[in-house]
């Protein structure tokens, strides 16, 4: 327990370092990377809306088949520009953890990693298709977490009231309770598979000289404390809950900075333990 308690420890305050070490020159960074990465990505969504427009004015079938359009390109965009530009801005938060201990050797001052990093995603196919991977998996994690159980809930408040009047009513409570334990239980398989998940999309970040094969290689052959990572899944997940209350400022200014190094600070010592501290090639 004394240990698990220090190592706790150890990793708030190398967290601390890495994000408001030198100036807070990191946080800064990452908040920029962030509202770049919000513009960017809503752009598009934006410039869609046109689409809704002209669906509207056309009307009947034209109208229907642009809408269509519209709703595709849509998740197209979110898929393949906002989620590459999401994950452009945790690798700077990687590395960041990686060089942060580094020196210059003609300067001997710290290595500095700049906001144009984050678009290092799209310099090369092999590196968009990691990003797109990273920000999938990282997708279906959270997902996985908040929307499968509140999906689940909704549609128990939307449909089983009209059972009610066609079911037995000693077989209503039952139905009632049973599906109430299953939104239980797969909120807890949720949770599971995202604390088995957790560091995956940092490994990818964090190597890009290894394929996504030797990725998931390296993955299974890593022993992951489950508990821990449980821990950091609902203490993310908390954290991002209580920071989007206050009109969102927060979250972008403290919560996801802070939630991207901790991550990547947690991803090194959980992989690696220490021996990231030099400055991996930016392939």
């Amino acid at each position: 327990m004394t240990s698990e308690s220090s190592l706790r420890d150890e990793l708030k305050q190398r967290t601390a370092h890495v994000l408001d070490g030198y100036g807070a020159r990191n946080r800064l960074t990452l908040v920029l990377g962030l509202f770049t990465a919000m513009v960017l990505g809503l752009a598009v969504p934006v410039m869609l809306d046109c689409l809704w427009l002209v669906a509207v004015i056309l009307g009947g079938t034209t109208g229907q088949w642009v809408e269509i359009a519209r709703q595709v390109m849509l998740c197209a965009s979110l898929v393949f520009l906002a989620f590459p530009l999401c994950m452009g801005v945790y690798r700077v938060a990687v590395r960041m953890v990686q060089t942060h201990d580094v020196l210059r050797p003609d300067t001997l001052m710290p290595l500095q990693v700049c906001l144009h990093e984050c678009f290092e995603v799209f310099s090369s196919p092999k590196a968009y298709i990691r990003s797109v991977v990273a920000g999938l998996l990282s997708l279906g994690r959270w997902g996985a977490v908040g929307v499968i159980p509140i999906g689940l809930w909704m549609l128990r408040q939307t449909y089983l009231p009209a059972l009610e009047t066609i079911l037995p009513q000693d077989l209503y409570p039952l139905l009632e309770t049973g599906s109430a334990g299953l939104i239980l239980l797969v909120t807890a398989g949720a949770f599971a598979g995202a604390c088995f998940l957790g560091g995956y999309a940092y490994l990818i970040l964090a190597r890009p000289q290894c394929s996504l094969r030797q990725i998931g290689k390296m993955f299974k052959s890593a022993g992951k404390p489950f508990q821990r990572n449980l821990r950091m899944t609902l203490h993310g997940l908390g954290e991002i809950c209580l920071a989007s209350l206050p009109v969102f400022i927060p979250l972008f200014l403290h919560t996801l900075p802070k939630l991207m190094i901790a991550s990547a600070v947690y991803g090194e010592e959980m992989f690696f333990g220490r021996e990231t501290d030099q400055p991996l090639p930016l392939v």
